[in-house]
């Protein structure tokens, strides 16, 4: 999917993106997702979109810029800045292809959410892998005293509240699946498995299997992700890292650099 005229706010401040997309009989539903751009054919990745995300309700963002889309028949309109075009395409399984009237053919694939589908568990994907190997928690904070209960204490493999050990989960792959939990004061740990929504998540990163719910902190790092809405439902999320910040600490620069 090539633009008429590449966004970027100094260069155009106004953009039209238009594209046709031969339909194959598939609604909205299944080009619902996250698109990444595979490969160019006649044209140049710098001219063309490089990320694309559709939703279910017509809305939408192009390299992070917002739009609308919806089709009719065998046509897709994608509106941005007021202005719209159109394109063909071919929705194969997991690959999108567009052609534009120019003759440039753009292939993008989708992503796969890699998410457990078990109650109570957060996913996150396309963890960096200078990560592999580290250790992941979701240990208290960002949460809505008025909806979960205050003693909610996040994310981890298990806790032992004699020791009061935590044992995080392992970054493996790019990717970790934290079990989410709450402690009651009775000290019983319970699987979560409600609906909510949260504006602000923290994990925190330690190159140590366990950590002591009495001491204070000591991570490498910490992943936050800041959204108008992060939804858990049954308990469960799937987070991809390019949608959050990573901030790494002095430690980690010494484990990993000797400085």
């Amino acid at each position: 999917m090539n633009n008429t005229i590449k966004w970027f706010g100094i260069i155009a401040f106004t953009v039209v993106i238009i594209f046709s997309i031969v339909s194959c009989g598939n609604g909205n539903g299944n080009l619902a997702g996250i698109w990444e751009l595979e490969s160019v054919v006649n044209g140049s990745r710098r001219d063309v979109v490089e990320r694309i995300e559709f939703f279910k309700d017509g809305s939408g963002s192009m390299d992070g810029v917002s739009i609308t889309w919806k089709t009719e028949g065998n046509r897709m309109m994608v509106t941005a800045f007021g202005q719209a075009q159109t394109e063909s395409f071919k929705l194969s399984g997991s690959t999108l292809t567009f052609a534009s009237d120019q003759g440039v053919i753009t292939v993008y694939k989708k992503k796969i959410n890699k998410s457990s589908n078990k109650a109570g568990v957060m996913t996150i994907n396309n963890i960096p892998s200078m990560l592999n190997g580290m250790y992941i928690g979701l240990i208290g904070g960002g949460w809505d005293d008025e909806v979960l209960p205050k003693d909610v204490i996040g994310g981890f493999k298990s806790y032992n509240t004699k020791t009061n050990t935590i044992t995080l989960v392992k970054i493996e792959n790019g990717t970790a699946e934290i079990p989410i939990w709450i402690v009651a004061d009775n000290g019983k740990i319970n699987k979560f498995k409600g609906d909510y929504s949260e504006s602000h998540l923290e994990l925190e990163i330690f190159d140590a299997p366990t950590i002591n719910s009495n001491s204070n902190s000591n991570n490498i790092g910490i992943i936050e992700f800041d959204n108008d809405s992060v939804d858990f439902v049954n308990g469960s999320i799937t987070l991809f890292i390019n949608d959050g910040d990573i901030y790494m600490n002095h430690r980690f620069f010494e484990r990993e650099f000797g400085f």
